[in-house]
């Protein structure tokens, strides 16, 4: 069964890092899954085809969170498209920002819940 890298991402971006959830399918690039905008305008889903992270401008680090076989990539996509994307929120007259960063979290989370997203063997 062929398998492929995932990793966290960030990018410099201002105020705070963007992440997301980078496939690498080969040397030239992969699938970048993650929720883009604000906390102001709002955020929403997107799934692109990218190359390397590493040749971006804004470009800061990427650590590997697992594998995923190719078969299951469709599942991928329909997995991340179900975590609800971050808004603000008030909570008991509290305000409570999620972003990009927190949904990536949930997102890997449901991935490994859902059996797509495997653990690397320490053997490789």
């Amino acid at each position: 069964m062929a398998m492929m890298t995932v990793y966290e991402v960030q990018y410099t971006r201002l105020p705070a890092f963007h992440a997301a959830i980078y496939i690498q399918r080969d040397e030239a690039g992969g699938l970048l899954y993650h929720a883009v905008g604000s906390g102001v305008a709002g955020f929403q889903y997107e799934a692109c085809a990218t190359k390397r992270p590493q040749k971006t401008r804004s470009f800061y680090r990427m650590w590997p969170k697992g594998r995923v076989a190719v078969q299951d990539l469709p599942r991928v996509d329909l997995i991340c498209q179900e975590v609800p994307v971050p808004r603000v929120q008030m909570v008991s007259g509290v305000h409570i920002q999620r972003d990009c960063r927190h949904w990536v979290y949930e997102a890997l989370k449901d991935l490994r819940a859902a059996g797509v997203l495997q653990e690397i063997s320490q053997k490789q």
